[in-house]
């Protein structure tokens, strides 16, 4: 070993350098993407619809409940809308197609909706879609 050359400039010390700043940069991009972003907005993703029997006195023959997870990182209320399928016709519980919720969805918190739905003039009933997005 030279002495008037310092131990630190030596090639093995310089590439465990390299390679440590490496790991921590793969380690905070992890840490990033799994835990998502403080500021991140709120992402409402839905279940598949669950025919189940609708309340007394809707005058509707089948209801189907979605469950709607929000798998953003924040809060948010969310305002749905309904679209049916085929010739049926489809509404949430308040009568409407647009549904906004009473409550902010928290993230990782699941929310109900429900969908009333009408057969058309084929008398078929089909599960209806619903979309969400944070309401604005």
């Amino acid at each position: 070993m030279d002495p008037a050359r310092p131990v630190h400039s030596s090639l093995t010390y310089n590439v465990l350098v390299v390679a440590l700043v490496a790991m921590i940069g793969a380690g905070a991009a992890l840490l990033f993407m799994t835990t998502g972003s403080p500021r991140a907005g709120a992402r409402f993703e839905l279940g598949t619809g669950e025919a189940v029997d609708c309340p007394f006195g809707s005058g509707s023959p089948v209801c189907y409940r979605f469950s709607m997870t929000n798998t953003g990182g924040a809060e948010e209320y969310a305002r749905c809308l309904v679209s049916p399928a085929g010739d049926s016709t489809a509404i949430f519980a308040n009568g409407e197609v647009s549904y906004e919720s009473p409550v902010a969805v928290k993230p990782g918190e699941i929310y109900r909706l429900y969908a009333r739905v009408d057969p058309g003039p084929s008398k078929k009933i089909a599960e209806p879609s619903i979309s969400c997005a944070p309401a604005v």
